[in-house]
């Protein structure tokens, strides 16, 4: 039997049906070392302070092997410690922070979601196949930002791009916008803004100086692009056009349709409300294969395994199809709801689809499609 818990409040409706749907499929097609997989749920109240802490510990006392979720970098930060004791596994749908990776025990801890590093090099290149040279980049100035902007620079001049400017800023800083935009170069090609809510001042600023979204192509990133960034402009509108990407794979038409069979609530749900859906599903069934190749489904045995059933074999898609090939003893490459998933050394993807979003004339945040991720 292998023990998996989702945490409710982290993963929220459509990714706890994920989640829901691959344990039905995997047990469907056999289960794992000839046991159904069982499911316990845990509720973090919402990001309670100790919540997550202590549905770990209950869920961890019970016998899980393999936690999905926390969404939360902070949270999975923080609930790392106890699966290392317990010997269990931590796989995030979405946790993308950069500096989970040096954290004592990350090697329990896998990510089906790109992390903040492989969104930097997939805006790159973005922002290249738009025809963009040179790029001029605002970021915040903690581990978020240097993280997704360190991979950009990285991946634009890889691929014969050119940083115009790169200003760093303390988010909390008095009159950020008009500070930023002035040491900006306007004259490059395209600037890249990354940060969370403070992003709303420098957009102020840049649209008081003729150099807003409708004037100039500017791009954002996982923390900044949303409806809520419309509401601390001072004109939503001015949005317009922006584009950028969000760390989540568009889902398949048919995935989605299963994810809102499962769930009545998400009947009536559009696209974007089914986001880590497909993340969470392929959590589970690579926890699942992990622990039928290694013939155990204890956190040391399913560690050891998830990167060898995510890349460099014969290539499955459905969870019967992969568990079959490894009955079979063929090394298996599972291709996921999320495409293929390659994990490397520390268990994060080196490959995937991110979406790519823009905001419409009235300032309101559309999906146009997917882009791919890689390292």
């Amino acid at each position: 039997m292998l023990p998996l818990s989702g945490e409710l409040a982290f993963l929220g409706p459509a990714a706890v049906a994920g989640v829901e749907l691959a344990v039905a499929d995997v047990t469907e097609a056999g289960g794992v070392l000839g046991a159904p997989v069982g499911l316990r749920h845990g509720d973090s109240a919402d990001g309670t302070p100790g919540a997550a802490e202590g549905e770990a510990a209950r869920l961890l006392g019970a016998g899980v092997d393999v936690l999905i979720g926390p969404l939360s970098s902070g949270a999975a930060a923080r609930v790392l410690p106890q699966v290392v004791d317990a010997d269990a596994v931590l796989v995030s749908p979405a946790a993308t922070s950069g500096g989970l990776d040096a954290l004592d025990g990350s090697g329990r801890l896998f990510r089906t979601g790109p992390t903040e590093a492989l969104q930097g090099r997939a805006l790159a290149d973005l922002v290249r196949a738009d025809g963009h040279r040179s790029v001029a980049i605002a970021a915040r100035d903690d581990d978020h930002g240097r993280t997704v902007a360190d991979a950009l620079v990285e991946q634009l001049t890889a691929t014969g791009g050119t940083v115009a400017s790169r200003v760093d800023h303390d988010p909390a800083a008095a009159d950020l916008g008009p500070t930023v935009v002035q040491e900006l170069d306007l004259a490059a090609d395209a600037i890249v803004l990354v940060g969370l809510a403070e992003t709303a001042a420098v957009l102020d600023a840049l649209v008081a100086a003729d150099q807003g979204p409708r004037e100039r192509p500017v791009y954002g990133t996982d923390g900044n692009l949303g409806e809520r960034l419309g509401d601390l402009v001072e004109d939503r509108t001015e949005l317009a056009c922006m584009r950028g990407l969000l760390p989540a794979a568009p889902p398949e038409p048919g995935f989605a349709s299963r994810v809102r069979s499962h769930d009545p609530a998400l009947a009536e749900v559009d696209d974007a409300g089914l986001d880590l859906a497909a993340e969470s599903y392929d959590a589970v069934v690579l926890a699942a294969l992990a622990a039928e190749t290694a013939g155990s489904a204890s956190g040391a045995g399913i560690a050891a395994s998830l990167a060898a059933v995510s890349g460099g074999g014969t290539t499955c898609r459905e969870p019967a199809a992969c568990l079959d090939l490894i009955a079979d003893g063929v090394d298996i490459a599972y291709v996921g709801e999320t495409g293929p998933i390659t994990l490397d050394e520390a268990g994060n993807r080196s490959d995937g689809r991110l979406t790519v979003v823009a905001f419409d004339a009235d300032g309101h945040l559309a999906r146009l499609g997917a882009a791919p991720a890689r390292s």
